[in-house]
């Protein structure tokens, strides 16, 4: 499954969704607060702190039991989103 999603992130039209994201940040103030909020310190604590907790750890083992990958999923979504790095 990893492969596959890897795969097709490689196959998104990375111009046209750099410029949805560029004009969606531009023209979109629910998107850009989103897209900040992402960013911010807050996420981060949430972020870390569902990647420390034991529920979701076993979630994503019984995940990657079943070949699906939340980190390549993740890297999905932002790819969706337009953000490639």
């Amino acid at each position: 499954m990893s492969s596959y999603v890897q795969d097709s992130i490689k196959l998104f039209p990375k111009d046209k969704l750099t410029a949805l994201y560029d004009e969606k940040m531009a023209n979109s103030e629910g998107f850009r607060n989103a897209m900040e909020n992402f960013g911010s310190e807050e996420w981060d604590q949430i972020w870390n702190a569902l990647w420390e907790n034991e529920t979701f750890l076993a979630e994503v083992q019984e995940l990657n039991a079943n070949g699906i990958d939340v980190h390549v999923l993740v890297l999905e979504l932002r790819a969706v989103l337009g953000i490639f790095d």
